[in-house]
């Protein structure tokens, strides 16, 4: 039994499985005059970490989050505070029932 595997070389001369190549549509327009214009698309094979270079691949990245303020983080600690008190007021009342 043998196992097949296929291996692609894009035009950067990365090379690869198949798996980690995209194909990319590159499309041009122009326009001329009025009444001459032409359009072209070719379709090529990229590797995706060449693609990721170019910004060719339409991914959504996550937006950086914001560093915490001074603010926010007492506000953070004080609710866990306030958390804390009123858990242990609670467990104590619930103890001290008959």
């Amino acid at each position: 039994m043998a196992i097949i595997t296929t291996y692609v070389c894009d035009v950067s001369g990365k090379q690869g499985a198949k798996e980690e190549f995209v194909k990319v549509s590159i499309s041009s327009q122009t326009n001329l005059s009025d009444s001459y214009h032409t359009k072209k698309t070719i379709e090529k094979v990229v590797h995706m970490d060449v693609a990721r270079k170019l910004n060719l691949l339409n991914e959504k990245t996550a937006e950086p989050q914001p560093e915490p303020t001074l603010e926010s983080k007492l506000v953070t600690l004080l609710k866990d505070f306030v958390s804390d008190i009123a858990y242990e007021a609670a467990s104590e009342a619930a103890s001290n029932r008959p």
